[in-house]
């Protein structure tokens, strides 16, 4: 019996209209800006991720934020933990939502639970079992690219393809390579590998319909300030599909926010290629604005109820009297 793996992952649910953002930490959604910040890390990051968040209340369903780094869960400095340790340092009201982490360059899976009022990770035994088996599926097909980061970002573009969704994936570093290949994400000719050079992209370039996949991927790539921008295939890639890359500096300004910029941008474009896709996105996000109004609404209606509930009593009890007889002593 033959079983579709992607199919059968549930952990990550899509609905039309949404973004999945799966991004680097370090470098990347966490800029170099937050590492050296010339106030306060908390001056710094606080309007930087506002932004994340303040779009994610727009709409239910509309923007999910998942973190896939190369930091180990049980490392003594860098670990993953520490990453919920940074959000900590927030106000509540500036804080992203963060679905899951990823450690270790496409390893364990952690979602994120609440005990004791805190952030902790908890591993995901079960989604991590269906990861398993399809990285061991596409490893089977010797793609020639090991399969690290981009094992998320397969998984979700497929998902997306079948929903009417938008996958971003960003990131700076070389450990990032894998999944800001656009290649990694189409069907691959008889007897082709993955390209990581410029030379074999060409070549398989001059294939009409691995141009047509490429098209169609509802995907957009990040390349973020860094090494990553410094190499000269990532630069082909981010030339040769303008509609497809985006290049993020890193910031050197408090009050910029590139990554965010880029992110929005990416969306915006995406709403024009995909009438499903921005339908849904409208609609979601125009049903938030109205329960917004409502919650304003309904208890002004509430006072204005009251208010005229005794003055129709008021009015009442004022003819009562006067239709009263009068008692003559």
């Amino acid at each position: 019996m033959k079983i579709n793996i992607v199919q059968n992952i549930q952990t990550i649910s899509f609905k039309a209209g949404k973004t999945v953002f799966l991004t680097d930490y370090d470098g990347t959604f966490k800029p170099k800006i937050l590492k050296y910040p010339p106030k306060t890390y908390e001056e710094i990051a606080n309007p930087y991720y506002a932004q994340f968040c303040s779009f994610q209340k727009q709409g239910d369903d509309i923007f999910d934020i998942y973190i896939t780094t190369g930091r180990h869960q049980n490392a003594q400095k860098q670990s993953c933990i520490k990453i919920l340790d940074d959000f900590k340092l927030l106000e509540k009201s500036n804080r992203p939502f963060i679905k899951g982490i990823i450690e270790n360059n496409g390893g364990n899976f952690f979602d994120i639970r609440k005990q004791d009022g805190n952030d902790i990770l908890v591993i995901n035994s079960k989604y991590n079992k269906q990861r398993e088996e399809f990285h061991l599926k596409k490893n089977k097909k010797n793609l020639g690219q090991k399969i690290k980061k981009d094992l998320d970002s397969m998984i979700e573009v497929k998902k997306a393809k079948k929903n009417n969704d938008l996958v971003i994936v960003a990131g700076d570093g070389n450990n990032d390579k894998s999944f800001l290949n656009i290649f990694t994400y189409i069907k691959l000719p008889k007897g082709m590998k993955i390209p990581q050079d410029i030379e074999n992209a060409k070549k398989m370039l001059k294939n009409n319909d691995v141009k047509k996949q490429i098209d169609d991927l509802p995907l957009k790539i990040l390349t973020v300030e860094g090494d990553i921008t410094n190499d000269k295939y990532y630069k082909y890639l981010v030339e040769t599909f303008p509609n497809k890359y985006k290049h993020v500096k890193q910031e050197t300004k408090s009050n910029k926010n590139s990554l965010f910029n880029s992110i929005k941008e990416c969306i915006e474009n995406y709403k024009n290629e995909n009438k499903y896709f921005k339908k849904s996105l409208n609609k979601k996000i125009f049903k938030k604005k109205l329960i917004k109004v409502g919650l304003i609404i309904l208890p002004i209606t509430v006072l204005m109820g009251t208010i005229l509930s005794l003055y129709f009593y008021f009015i009442k009890n004022q003819k009562s009297l006067k239709q009263s007889p009068k008692v003559l002593v």
